[in-house]
């Protein structure tokens, strides 16, 4: 049986898109941006069905003060540090 040949793949990565978003957690976070986003609808006045901050902290796994802060509109830790930063996300 003759050997399978090996693949490579290469993506090419445009200078002006912006850094995928990790799907992941963070190291020592249980919750992404996905499941506060996730959290916010739950709890907003939009939302026809909302539940208290704490209960919708509680079903996505986010802790309560993180999602009250988001809520009063605090930036992601991403977003809050961005002007403190020597390269923008698009130089690195």
């Amino acid at each position: 049986m003759p050997p399978k040949p090996i693949v490579k793949r290469t993506f090419e990565v445009l200078p002006d898109s912006p850094p995928p978003v990790p799907s992941k957690p963070v190291k020592g976070k249980s919750y992404t941006e996905e499941h506060i986003k996730m959290a916010l609808y739950a709890c907003s006045k939009s939302n026809p069905e909302a539940i208290s901050i704490a209960k919708a902290a509680k079903k996505y796994g986010i802790p309560s003060k993180t999602l009250g802060g988001r809520v009063r509109g605090a930036k992601p830790r991403v977003e809050a540090h961005e002007e403190q930063q020597l390269l923008t996300a698009i130089e690195e």
